[in-house]
């Protein structure tokens, strides 16, 4: 009996490690996209340059039509800031593999301006950052009353929260509310 059950669990975690490894493959390139690398293929250079006319045509069309969208690195890097500490799930256009231990802003950390505080009626602090973003204190933990312009770190904890650092003082638990 005792074999069957190992039996049992070695088959359980191979299944588990399979879907994992099937689960970490990178997202294929857009077949537009694809189809306009494939160009440089052509080793004739008048067929490679109508190849390139060509899906450059329709990857500027596509464009337009708001079914393909490009952006650079800085919009991503302002988009990853401004969701920070909402649950958005993986999105495969951050670029963000499992277990990136990027220690880019946006990724891990914020670092932010207060532009609005109150207290809440149970007594704990709500930080309206300059882009909007609204925190609040999880836990009673005494501080220096906050001020607009304070400057404020917010980093993800080990166990999936996140610590407030407001002017460099000790860390208080907070949540994103919005």
């Amino acid at each position: 009996m005792r074999n069957i059950v190992t039996f049992a669990a070695a088959q359980i975690c191979i299944l588990c490690a399979s879907a994992a490894t099937a689960a970490e493959k990178p997202e294929p390139r857009p077949a537009i996209f694809q189809k306009l690398i494939d160009c440089r293929g052509l080793s004739d250079s008048g067929q490679r340059l109508a190849c390139f006319d060509a899906q450059v045509a329709l990857l500027d069309e596509a464009e337009a039509k708001q079914e393909v969208v490009v952006v650079d690195k800085g919009q991503i890097k302002q988009a990853k800031k401004s969701l920070f500490g909402l649950s958005v799930g993986k999105l495969p256009f951050f670029g963000n593999k499992s277990g990136d231990d990027s220690s880019e802003e946006g990724d891990n950390y914020i670092d932010s301006k207060i532009s609005g505080v109150r207290m809440s009626p149970s007594g704990k602090w709500i930080f309206t950052l300059e882009d909007g973003a609204r925190w609040s204190q999880t836990e009673y933990d005494t501080i220096r009353q906050p001020k607009n312009g304070d400057a404020i770190r917010i980093k993800k904890t080990t166990l999936g929260g996140y610590m407030a650092n407001i002017n460099g003082g000790h860390g208080i638990r907070v949540k994103r509310e919005n």
